[in-house]
């Protein structure tokens, strides 16, 4: 077993609002694109939850599948 984690480049993360986790240099959260706050005045981007400004993430892998358990939940 690999304990090797393998981040994608961001021009490869989904646009469609899925939540993923994002990464900053050292910095990692769960995000997502956000296309609709371009309505209001923010530009399109990733943005890390409860984020107001773009992330400026570099890299994004999905989210582990117990986090997703836990969002169907909710």
């Amino acid at each position: 077993m690999s304990n090797s984690i393998d981040w994608l480049p961001i021009t490869s993360a989904p646009k469609d609002g899925s939540p993923i986790l994002l990464c900053v240099g050292y910095i990692v959260g769960s995000g997502c694109w956000r296309a609709g706050y371009q309505l209001v005045g923010y530009p399109l981007g990733f943005y890390f939850d409860g984020g107001s400004l773009p992330s400026g993430a570099t890299h994004w892998m999905p989210l582990p599948k117990s986090y997703k358990l836990i969002e169907e939940l909710k």
